[in-house]
């Protein structure tokens, strides 16, 4: 048996490896096998973070060492997704469910909608934000249901408390910095998912 496990072995190379070797259509596959590992992790990634909510959704109170456990376990590299980062639109109403919903209708009962820009942005800082932004399509970010109790309610609150405690007097584009953060970070557990 062990004969044939590394007989095998000599013609296991992964992909990627392969790939590397020179032509054109070898640098493809290497394209296609990145492709498919980063779709793999991110499907691991959505995995880890259904099972952490179910967890949450049982009524456990998490440490802060687990929720950074939980964000070890769930969170992309944010220096590796491609994104061009946030921004913030002009709002004709502030019934942003609608406003979300109508431009994704497919997601209709799908999703919790979230402001991307935290609501507490214009209650703390109302200077540095025009109030008919918070409520824009750009500031709105649609989370799972099965995710709403894990990733809005424990993971991004921390986020944002580790906003507020290290930019007491933030400025606009630091808000819109960490906007680009989160989503980098979270973005693949979002619906529509943000950023590749």
């Amino acid at each position: 048996m062990a004969v044939v496990r590394s007989g095998a072995s000599k013609f296991a190379k992964p992909l990627e490896e392969f790939a590397t070797s020179g032509s054109r259509a070898t640098s493809e596959l290497a394209a296609d096998a990145t492709v498919v590992r980063q779709a793999v992790e991110t499907k691991s990634l959505v995995k880890a973070a259904e099972d952490a909510a179910y967890r949450v959704g049982t009524g456990a109170k998490l440490k802060r060492g687990e929720v950074l456990e939980i964000i070890k376990s769930i969170a992309r590299d944010p220096s590796k997704v491609k994104y061009q980062g946030a921004s913030l639109g002009r709002a004709i109403s502030k019934n942003y469910r609608k406003t979300f919903l109508d431009a994704n209708p497919n997601l209709q009962g799908e999703v919790v909608v979230h402001h991307a820009a935290e609501r507490q942005i214009w209650e703390r800082f109302p200077s540095i934000v025009a109030a008919d932004e918070e409520h824009s399509l750009q500031n709105l970010r649609g989370i799972p249901k099965a995710l709403d109790n894990l990733l809005h309610k424990v993971i991004l609150r921390y986020e944002w408390d580790e906003f507020y405690e290290t930019h007491p007097q933030p400025t606009r584009q630091q808000v819109l910095d960490y906007v680009s953060y989160i989503d980098r970070k979270y973005g693949h557990l979002f619906n529509p998912p943000i950023g590749e």
